[in-house]
Order: structure tokens, then sequence, then C-alpha cells
């Protein structure tokens, strides 16, 4: 597929050439005027043209064990298990076998030990990975084997709910290296959205925690918060960065707007889902608050500053084990949906062997499918630094839902991203332009 080498970007009376492959932006003389429909929206002008380069091979750089069960919240958008949330209850925890954790981290340690860095394991889930802590210490004790007969450091990441006995949340803060809590703001809005399984609120719980960690020196950007954005709390987003900047030692701050996935999760997600234009503008205000305090927020649907795509845990180089023992292309596969598990998992450990083994054919097709763009997206300037509406929509699971066209995913990550690179290029956007975007 071709794909231009450069855009030209209008904002205002400016011009801007960006070059999305390496990044450079260069500001011209001013051209002509806006027309008269007012259009700033980025135009691509440039004839030349490029092949995107084929997929690379799958090496893996993170190993991440996922959990089932075990979530002690009824959040309202649960894209992993509403009818858990609905019951009040929380499963038994399944987590991958220890044979299976322990082939999986050598085969990525092996990676590890060739390119000269540390094992990074993460531990996440479709529920709460600290239900189980026996799991979760023998899950560590694995690991930090392996890194030593491999002769490589180890890195340790949990995401969590942060609903916590103050127990779990201290040794969580000692033996982790980077953490991620689940926090969606200011007490009332957080409740609303995060309430307790059973009912009853859970901000009070989650603060603990955060300060819990916060009192334990971690890596450069050990503590970070998620906080997921709906329709509700979308103009919120400068209240909910101060807060969580002034009050904890957040160093991380994602901003992530509810994913409305067809046929999975909560049916309440698409009607809480935020506009994109409240949710633009929202995102920018709270990155010039958190920008004050040294922080940079991420929203990860778009990043411009760093060329990614699809979430798809292949892309990011993840080897994502379900409890089933099976490697899985893609973060919402608990591991036992009929549906959507035959079709994103590439490789099993073997006890025969005793080895992860992985598919080679499968994982080239995955990749082909998750690096193939969408083909209305091939002429934005975006295209290098966007999720392409990635969950809701899916090439390798054939899925796209009502909430993810053009008028919400597409029209949020052009607009934080025109934003971002006019910020770059030493511009003042206003806000109130966003609208015309």
């Amino acid at each position: 597929m071709l794909v231009p080498v450069s855009h030209l970007l209008r904002w205002r009376d400016e011009r801007l050439l960006y070059r999305p492959f390496d990044g450079a932006l260069e500001r011209l003389d001013p051209g002509e005027r806006e027309d008269a429909s007012g259009n700033a929206a980025p135009l691509s002008v440039q004839a030349e043209r490029v092949a995107l380069a084929p997929p690379a091979a799958f090496e893996p750089e993170c190993l991440t064990l996922v959990c089932r069960g075990g979530c002690r919240l009824s959040c309202r958008y649960c894209y992993a298990a509403p009818a858990q949330a609905a019951e009040g209850q929380a499963r038994a925890v399944a987590w991958p076998a220890a044979p299976a954790v322990s082939a999986a981290a050598r085969l990525v340690a092996r990676a590890a030990a060739r390119a000269g860095r540390p094992l990074v394991v993460g531990l996440h889930g479709h529920g709460e990975p600290l239900a189980d802590r026996r799991q979760v210490e023998t899950a560590v004790t694995i690991c930090r084997e392996v890194a030593a007969e491999s002769r490589v450091g180890l890195i340790l990441a949990c995401t969590t709910s942060g609903v916590l006995d103050p127990g779990d949340a201290e040794w969580l803060a000692a033996t982790f290296d980077q953490v991620t809590v689940s926090y969606d703001g200011l007490g009332g809005l957080h409740d609303r959205q995060r309430p307790l399984a059973g009912g009853g609120a859970s901000s009070r719980v989650v603060e603990r925690t955060l300060e819990i960690l916060s009192g334990v020196p971690m890596r450069p950007g050990g503590l970070a918060v998620r906080a997921t954005i709906t329709r509700a709390s979308a103009p919120h987003q400068a209240a909910i960065a101060a807060f969580l900047l002034d009050h904890f030692a957040v160093s991380r701050l994602l901003l992530e707007p509810v994913y409305a996935v067809p046929g999975r999760g909560s049916p309440a997600a698409h009607d809480l889902r935020p506009d994109s234009l409240a949710m633009a503008r929202g995102f920018i205000e709270a990155r010039r608050e958190a920008r004050r305090r040294g922080v940079e927020p991420v929203l990860a649907g778009c990043r411009v500053d760093e060329p990614h795509g699809r979430h798809c845990a292949i892309l990011q180089r993840n080897l994502l084990l379900t409890p089933e023992g099976r490697a899985s292309a893609c973060f919402l596969d608990p591991g036992n949906d009929p549906d959507l598990s035959p079709g994103v998992t590439y490789g099993a450990y073997d006890p025969a062997s005793d080895r992860f083994v992985l598919d080679p054919r499968r994982l080239e097709h995955l990749l082909d499918q998750a690096t193939r763009p969408d083909p209305g997206c091939l002429d934005c300037f975006n295209l290098l630094h966007c999720a392409q509406r990635c969950p809701e929509r899916c090439p390798v699971a054939a899925r796209e839902g009502p909430g993810s066209g053009p008028a919400t995913a597409c029209d949020l990550a052009r607009r934080v991203g025109l934003v971002t690179l006019v910020e770059a290029a030493g511009l003042e956007p206003g806000l109130a332009e966003l609208e015309r975007l």
C-alpha cells in the first residue's frame, strides 16, 4: 500500500509541512488564507508516495500474564465480564499454570538476552490480578528465577483496580517496579462509573491504595493512573489530572475513552462513550494542566510522538498469555471466548517438550492483518500515530461497531493529532477551533 511521504497541514494562516516517517515538522511561509468555508483541516498535497514496510517478525519484548475473574467491582462500562459485574459476585481468579508461565518467560528472556535488555513481565486481566496473591507470588518467583538463569534484568509491572486490602497494596508497592491503577476521578464520578460489586463506593479504597503506592520509590514512570473517560467525565479531564497529580506521586497519566466493542462487554458502554469533540477538548485541557506539573498525559489511541498502530499485543511485541496457556494477539481475549480466542491465538505451551511453541504461519497472518491499514486511512496525516478505531473496529476479528465510525474515534485522533503538531510548531491553538476540524 502506498502512502504520502509528507502532508501539508493548515492552521489559521500558517502552513506546516509534516513528514510522519521521521516526525519532521517545518513551518512554511504563509500561503493562501483559509477558504470561505473556514476549512482548517489538514490537506495532503504531496504527490510522492512510498510503500509501507512489511511487518517485522515477531520478537517478544514483554510477557503479559492474564488472569480471569476475581473482580471486586461492577463497572458500568466493563468490557471484560459484564455478567459477573451484574451478579455482583467475584468469580475465582484463573491464572496460567506455572509450567506455562515458566516456558513463556524463558522464551521472552532469550529474546531479551539477545537484545541486551531486561525481561519485562506484566500482570493484567479480565478481573483483579491481586485477587489471588499466592498465584501472583508464584508467578513472580518463576520470573525471577528465569531472569537469573538467563542473566538478564527483570522489570515487574501490574495493572490493578486499586480495590485492595492495605497489606496487598503494601506488598504490591514493595514488589513491582511499575503499577497502573484505574481511577476515574473525583469521588462521585469514580463511584458512579466503578461501584463495588454488590453496590457501594470504591473511590476511597482506590485513593488509599494510591497513597500507599505514592509512599514507595519506584522506577521512573512507576506509578500510573488510567482514567476511563465517559460522556459525563469528558469535560472534567483537566480537574481529574490536577487532582491526581497534586495528591499522589503519579508519573504517568492515561486518559482513554470508553471501549464500546460490538457484541462484547457492557451494553451501556456505547451510550457512555464521550463525544469526540468533548473528549478532544477535555484531553487537551488536561494535557496543559498536567504539563504544568511535569507530566505528559497519554491518549493511547493517538500518540504523535511515537509510531504505533492498533492495540494488538503482537504489534507491541508482547506475548500475552491467557489462563489456558495460549498466546493471544488481543488484549480483549480472556482465553476462553469461543468467538474470539481461536482467531487471535498463535502459540501455546507444549507439556511434552516443556516449551512454549509459536506458530510462525499463524503469526505471519495475524501481523499482516493487524498492520494492514483501513483503505480510508491511507491519506491521513495521522496514519502512523493512530490506533485506527481499535478495539471497536478489528480487521483480525472482522468486527466493526456503531461506535467505531469516523464521527468518533477518527475525529478524536485527528483533532488531538493536529493540535499536538500545531503546539510542536510553536503555535498556540485555540480550543474553540477544534469544532471546525
